[in-house]
């Protein structure tokens, strides 16, 4: 990696890694961080797999600063919990447990498949299309 790419993947690492800064797009990383005048010149030094890389790293290292932040937030949330908040609970829940699942089956008659000819198929798959054209305002091709 050439020094310029280095100088300026650090500079970028520690700026987007500092929790008291604002993520920004890689526009105003350009500019803001390595001080291009337009915000494209950054794609001269890196590939956007290169900055995908830059930020996954960044994002990393800033939930790891925040931690204790964090830990405090869920403390508070424990807190109001326990004392009968039922939003607080499922929040807290939520985020240590993971969001409870909600499968939905659709099947046919015993559960077996649903059964439907191609006739059936094409004329269900048309409306959908059809009200999807209303929706988005379009008309419907002749």
């Amino acid at each position: 990696m050439g020094a310029v790419k280095n100088k300026h993947k650090a500079k970028l690492l520690g700026y987007l890694s500092d929790p008291d800064n604002e993520w920004l797009a890689r526009a105003g990383m350009a500019v803001t961080v390595c001080g291009y005048k337009k915000g494209q010149s950054i794609y001269r030094v890196f590939s956007p797999a290169e900055l995908d890389e830059i930020e996954r790293e960044a994002l990393e290292l800033r939930k790891q600063r925040t931690a204790g932040r964090r830990a405090k937030v869920y403390d508070a949330m424990y807190q109001s919990a326990i004392g009968g908040d039922v939003q607080a609970m499922k929040a807290y829940l939520d985020r240590t447990e993971g969001p409870v699942v909600k499968k939905t089956e659709v099947s046919g008659p015993d559960g077996g498949p649903i059964e439907m000819t191609d006739t059936e198929r094409a004329a269900k798959l048309a409306a959908i299309l059809e009200k999807a054209r209303r929706r988005a305002g379009l008309e419907k091709e002749e």
